[in-house]
């Protein structure tokens, strides 16, 4: 004896859920954050290089090259750290949607380093 086959009804499926679309941003105001954003990766690379080229120094004293490449990096990051600071303002003011407020603490805190790192070493030679 076969069993008859019970026919689905509509309510019976599954809702589609759509994704929530995000209003679209204007392409000015995407260039912006990526030039942000990559500054901010840029001061976080330099001042890595810093530190590393800081312990190469430490480790190799006769290495006088590494010690101008430290400082060449701290330059960079603090360089980059006030156009990513002079950003920050910005992006706030022209995107719909703010960035997370923890990676906006992280970034001036980022770029707030090594400019402080340059005044500190300034007031102490």
């Amino acid at each position: 004896m076969a069993r008859k086959q019970r026919k689905t009804k509509k309510s019976d499926k599954p809702a589609v859920v759509k994704p929530r679309q995000l209003p679209p941003e204007p392409r000015l105001v995407e260039a912006v954050t990526v030039g942000w954003t990559v500054s901010v990766s840029t001061v976080v690379l330099c001042e890595l290089g810093a530190v590393l080229a800081h312990l190469l120094a430490l480790a190799n004293p006769g290495a006088p090259k590494v010690v101008v490449l430290r400082d060449l990096l701290i330059f960079a990051a603090a360089a980059i750290g006030v156009l990513s600071l002079v950003l920050l303002p910005i992006v706030y003011r022209v995107r719909t949607i703010k960035p997370p407020v923890g990676f906006t603490v992280f970034a001036a805190t980022a770029a707030v380093a090594p400019i402080v790192t340059l005044v500190a070493r300034a007031v102490n030679s």
